[in-house]
């Protein structure tokens, strides 16, 4: 499971509740605050005094979907990597037009018991790796931090480290 994602069953509740909302609104109009009551589809209503719409909590439907998916985008590699971990409640997803650099890719993720399954159905399947994410992230940022050069302030370092004028 995503450990950095601390996806859990009470958190998965939080996520089913979210993507409900965007269903049933056709991503559309996703309120800010939701209250405790509810109209009579049993279905819950926004909260009188929210701002309709935030940028934020239209967006949040993306970010749940990537956590559901475990999706790691890396352009400069032409790579996506994943770690899906679809719940009992949303059996089968299929992403369309995911864009990886210049390529394009559409991808099924499907249950298989109590594992995800996934298939590149159109683009490079090449470009897609299942790994565990949280260790690949770790991964990427130590190469970049390794591939940054140090940014300058001036003048050089002696034999010691420390800059010198000029």
């Amino acid at each position: 499971m995503h450990e950095d994602l601390d996806i859990t069953n009470n958190s998965m509740k939080s996520i089913r509740f979210q993507l409900e909302i965007a269903f049933r609104c056709d991503f559309a109009d996703v309120v800010e605050v939701k209250s405790g009551e509810r109209n009579e589809s049993n279905f819950p209503v926004q909260y009188l005094g929210a701002n309709v719409p935030q940028a934020w909590a239209a967006g949040s439907v993306f970010m749940l979907t990537q956590a559901l998916l475990g999706f790691l985008p890396d352009a400069p590699r032409n790579k996506l990597y994943v770690d899906p971990s679809l719940p009992a409640w949303l059996p089968d997803l299929t992403m369309r037009d995911l864009r990886i650099g210049q390529h394009k890719l559409d991808i099924r993720f499907w249950r298989e018991d109590e594992q995800t399954a996934f298939d590149v159905i159109k683009g490079d399947p090449r470009l897609v790796e299942r790994c565990d994410i949280a260790s690949k992230a770790a991964q990427l940022r130590t190469a970049s931090a390794e591939a940054s050069p140090e940014p300058t302030r001036g003048g050089r370092k002696n034999e010691g480290g420390a800059r010198t004028a000029g």
